[in-house]
């Protein structure tokens, strides 16, 4: 294996730095590891990558940097096997790395002693090869060449060894060297830079903010730029040549919803902010500030913007604020499968209950859904709650909020998400964390809230059964009764329309109507996840 030679500036930090040496060597993990390693703390990734387009490559080299959070005597990294990619660890002379031991998943590297909490511990790793997987070179739907990261998912670990969970966030610093004529795009306050070699353009970035491996992405490819006003944070956006005059029709939000969101929740977290249309099997992804979006966005009806509002809302909510654990991915597709068409509205958009209503009806059609809670630990791989469990993660979660919104009302509300979202911003939390802002706000206990739709599958199952002068609302669902708010449409014997909302708490409610009534509505307002039963 021949690697280009990149010299690295060492980021600088408080601290001893570790040079490892012997020792005994643990057996490396026999599976993947999702959820990360709680002894020790990832703090700095300086990546150096140079694309050579024509022969299909990518080489580089990264040096990382971590934490003692308690006494280690060996660091682990995430690292999958992957044909044709070939990686090296070395300690911070550049030395390959004394006794390192790996498996098809990860790298165990023995410490020469015991780091004492707060110590630091440098590694530097190689690699090069033909990427594939999350990192590809792949075709465009015109035939053009990319270079996509595109690690959603728990895929960084496919071409850098790292800590790849979802709760760890660090400092990400990247150049990338790609032939002249391409245009390159990545995360940070991109910028290109000055000093390429001759027949290359080099770009590098620096985060204004920690996020976690899975969120680092970058691309490179023959873009067309295009630029968006109103904001000095936005950059002009990476779009194919032939789809500039659809996008440019889509691209126009963004200054707006900028402003709604900050005056709204706090604070935009990152450096810049663009997207780039790529070959994703996603129909966008939340990098942040820099968004994927896929090849075919721009030809839809409303030319994306549904999907623009919900990835920007991810800038917030996913990514502002991330999640300490998989299991909590909710607290950000579930948000911006709320807060997306919230914004998407406010320029023409469906109104947000009819979104709701489909929402809602699409989860019912869910039925592997349904028979987990939102909060499910049980996945094999964390795309399990992208995938089979999307409808909780998305739909329900969704949901969620919009009863929360419909239980405190909206100035506890959006008062509880701003306070939750400020206290946060740039950190990974769970859902404890949003309950217990929302409660500050609302004053109240809503844990029995939370519980009943977070922990528990499925919704309550509603029968009516009527009788001249009342309806019994039954819940006929296996389980406890849920602790639900039920609103009622009816027309009245003289043809007035009268609407009525009752808190039911237990199996059966009997709610009295004046003889002669007719044309009864359950939940005519959409503010309930329920399934009407016969």
């Amino acid at each position: 294996m021949v690697f280009l030679t990149l010299a690295l500036a060492l980021l600088q930090a408080p601290g001893p730095v570790l040079a490892p040496g012997g020792g005994a060597t643990p057996e490396p993990a026999t599976e993947a590891v999702w959820v990360g390693y709680p002894e020790q703390d990832a703090l700095s990734c300086e990546v150096r990558l140079r694309a050579d387009f024509d022969a299909g490559r990518l080489e580089g080299e990264a040096t990382l940097r971590f934490a003692a959070v308690s006494p280690l005597s060996v660091l682990r990294l995430d690292s999958e096997r992957v044909p044709g990619w070939e990686v090296e660890v070395l300690d911070a002379a550049g030395r390959p790395w004394p006794g390192a031991r790996r498996s098809d998943h990860q790298f165990v590297l023995p410490l020469p002693g015991v780091a004492e909490a707060g110590e630091v511990i440098e590694v530097r790793v190689r690699f090069g090869g033909t990427p594939r997987g999350a990192v590809a070179y792949r075709n465009n739907r015109y035939g053009e060449t990319f270079l996509v990261a595109d690690p959603f998912g728990a895929g960084t670990r496919e071409w850098l060894p790292c800590e790849d969970a979802v709760g760890d966030r660090a400092a990400f610093r990247l150049r990338l060297e790609v032939p002249a004529g391409i245009e390159a795009v990545g995360a940070g306050d991109w910028r290109e830079a000055d000093d390429a070699p001759e027949g290359w353009r080099a770009f590098e970035g620096v985060t204004a903010a920690d996020l976690p491996t899975t969120l680092f992405a970058f691309g490179a490819g023959p873009w067309a730029r295009l630029p968006e006003e109103g904001d000095p944070r936005l950059r002009p956006h990476y779009v194919y040549p032939p789809d500039v005059d659809e996008a440019r029709a889509a691209l126009v939000h963004h200054a707006e919803w900028m402003s709604t969101m900050e005056e709204t929740f706090g604070p935009y977290l990152w450096a810049k902010f663009t997207t780039a249309q790529v070959p994703t099997r996603w129909g966008g992804v939340e990098y942040p500030g820099n968004v994927w979006l896929m090849e075919a966005l721009f030809d839809a009806a409303d030319h994306g913007v549904g999907t623009l509002a919900h990835e920007f809302a991810h800038m917030w909510f996913g990514d502002g604020v991330g999640y300490a654990r998989w299991e909590d991915a909710w607290l950000s597709e579930g948000f911006a499968s709320y807060f997306g068409p919230w914004l998407y509205q406010s320029v023409g958009g469906m109104p947000l209950e009819n979104v709701m209503g489909l929402a809602r009806s699409r989860w019912l059609r869910a039925r592997r859904a349904r028979t987990r809670p939102i909060l499910w630990s049980d996945y094999r791989n964390p795309l399990d709650l992208f995938q089979s469990s999307a409808p909780n993660t998305y739909q329900k979660g969704a949901w969620v909020l919009h009863m929360l919104r419909g239980e405190v009302g909206d100035e506890a509300f959006f008062g509880g998400i701003s306070s939750w979202y400020r206290a946060h911003v740039g950190e990974a939390v769970t859902t404890a964390s949003l309950v217990e802002a929302m409660e500050a706000a609302a004053g109240r206990d809503l844990d029995w809230f939370f519980q009943q739709w977070l922990e528990r599958p499925d919704c309550p199952h509603l029968r009516v059964v009527e009788e001249d002068d009342a309806v019994v609302l039954q819940q006929v669902q296996d389980g406890e009764p849920f602790r639900i708010p039920v609103a009622l449409a009816w027309t009245d014997a003289d043809g007035r329309r009268r609407v009525e909302r009752v808190r039911m708490d237990g199996r059966a409610l009997r709610v009295p109507l004046a003889p002669g009534w007719s044309r009864l509505t359950l939940d005519p307002d959409v503010q309930l996840l329920f399934e009407r039963v016969r």
